[in-house]
């Protein structure tokens, strides 16, 4: 990224002419936080990532000789309080979840010449979303491992009183993984959810934020949130780990909202047969629209999978206890209350569990069967006579 030396905002390093201003880039303009020392502490280094909020740099502590992230608010936001208040929220949400899993912040200031910054721990490692890009879909065991961790920072959030709100895969570091060391880590509490001492909350009722694909239907809707729609978001990643797809699509991000509110996900098992049919079953009970059917904590969809992990074949009371996980295809229209699998049984239990399970069918059934032996007996009565 260049910085524009006419109004000294960021653009593109392709960039010719500032979108903001429309004069010239130079050459020599570049980065300006490169190469200074922040709060004569901090010498940054380098940059290594950007968001709509800020830049993060790599960075070291001069006194220390530590490598740490530093995160500095984009200079044409330093003016906006309300972006200033959310960096400074991202520091306080971040020291409040103060779990293994949840990223480390370490300081937070507003240097002399008017720079916000954030520091964290520097994390070295590959983000769900270049793990996913790598490797496409992946066996249902090591996503249960990654999930695990996962809800274990989310679960320590949620006990707080902390929502994240914006769980995707880009928000979540692997650290040496596929190794014993493998530690998971859950970034970017920059638009959580958290209430002040006077019961406030920054974000109003009615504002949408988050990211499309992975956004739950209250989300969409702008409706007030809890810690549900974070274990909506995370069924979301679920679904994409072990398909390798996400589960709703749309040509604008108003019609992929509107998928996430109103669309069923296919079955799992239609995109990647592998996917065991208990997994599946979690997977879309958190994919549940309404947040009542999914599982009411981080905690609860862990064990959940673990379960499920070891018990492949779902067991067909906690199907029928939630309506809302059985895949819609295997559903009976009489709301879910059993589920039979089209496979080489007689005919008689088939009659038997529509029996058993529907009694209006039952009474369809014996009043046509009832009105087809009347008519055969007019026919009969009317034969004799004529004969």
């Amino acid at each position: 990224m260049k910085l524009c030396s006419s109004c000294g905002k960021e653009c593109r390093d392709t960039s010719t002419f500032c979108p903001f201003c429309g004069k010239k880039i130079s050459s020599e303009d570049q980065d300006s936080f490169v190469g200074q020392i922040i709060d004569s502490k901090y010498l940054i280094e380098e940059v290594v990532g950007q968001g709509g909020m800020g830049k993060v740099y790599r960075a070291r502590h001069i006194h220390m000789d530590t490598k740490v992230a530093v995160k500095i608010l984009h200079p044409h936001l330093v003016s906006d309080s309300v972006a200033v208040e959310r960096f400074r929220r991202e520091a306080r949400v971040a020291l409040a979840v103060d779990h293994p899993n949840a990223i480390k912040v370490m300081d937070f200031g507003v240097s002399g010449r008017q720079t916000v910054y954030l520091v964290m721990e520097f994390l070295e490692g590959q983000s769900l979303r270049q793990i996913i890009s790598q490797q496409g879909a992946l066996p249902a065991a090591r996503v249960v491992e990654i999930a695990q961790q996962i809800c274990a920072a989310l679960d320590s959030a949620h006990a707080k009183g902390i929502i994240h709100r914006d769980i995707k895969p880009d928000n979540v570091i692997l650290i040496n993984p596929n190794t014993p060391q493998e530690v998971i880590k859950v970034l970017d509490f920059s638009i959580a959810k958290l209430k002040t001492a006077e019961g406030a909350v920054l974000t109003q009722q009615g504002m949408v934020v988050g990211t499309p694909q992975y956004m739950s239907p209250e989300q969409g809707e702008g409706r007030e949130l809890d810690h549900r729609s974070d274990i909506y978001s995370l069924g979301v990643i679920l679904y994409e780990l072990l398909t390798g797809h996400l589960p709703f699509k749309g040509s604008s991000p108003i019609a992929l909202v509107l998928n996430h509110i109103h669309s069923l996900p296919k079955p799992l098992r239609e995109l990647n047969p592998q996917v065991p049919p208990a997994i599946e079953a979690v997977v879309l009970k958190a994919l549940a629209k309404k947040r009542e059917d999914r599982q009411q904590s981080a905690k609860q969809l862990a064990d959940e999978l673990v379960t499920a992990l070891s018990n492949p074949l779902p067991r067909e009371d906690s199907l029928s206890s939630n309506p809302a996980s059985i895949p819609p295809r295997v559903a009976l229209e009489s709301g879910g209350q059993k589920s039979i699998s089209l496979t080489s049984k007689p005919l008689e239990t088939y009659i038997s569990a529509i029996v058993t399970t529907s009694p209006d069918k039952l009474k369809i059934v014996l009043y046509v069967v009832s009105v087809a032996i009347v008519m055969v007996l007019i026919v009969v009565v009317v034969w004799f006579v004529l004969s």
